[in-house]
């Protein structure tokens, strides 16, 4: 029992020592800058959108029997019509 637990631990400081090592000589691979882009903003218009958003009465229940399609699909109708570059960009898809 003694020699199984002394090749056990033998094995665990082996480990350690690798894993040690490969940490200290890792070297990560370089990444490419991404250049930002401008995007104006109207603060206006994100209010405006914002307000309109909110308005629709897309609630989760755990109860699927209170789910409202209607008000869902009109949120989604709305997001098309809104942001059409999102939806082409088909995004979560």
């Amino acid at each position: 029992m003694k020699k199984l637990l002394l090749w056990g631990g033998l094995a665990l400081a082996l480990l350690f020592v690798a894993l040690v090592v490969r940490a200290a000589v890792h070297v990560p691979e370089q990444s490419t800058a991404i250049e930002p882009i401008d995007i104006p903003l109207e603060s206006e218009v994100i209010a405006q959108h914002l307000a309109q958003a909110v308005r629709f009465p897309t609630v989760s229940h755990q109860d699927p029997a209170k789910f409202d399609p209607v008000a869902f699909n009109g949120f989604v109708e709305w997001v098309k019509s809104t942001y059409p570059e999102v939806m082409a960009a088909d995004v979560g898809r």
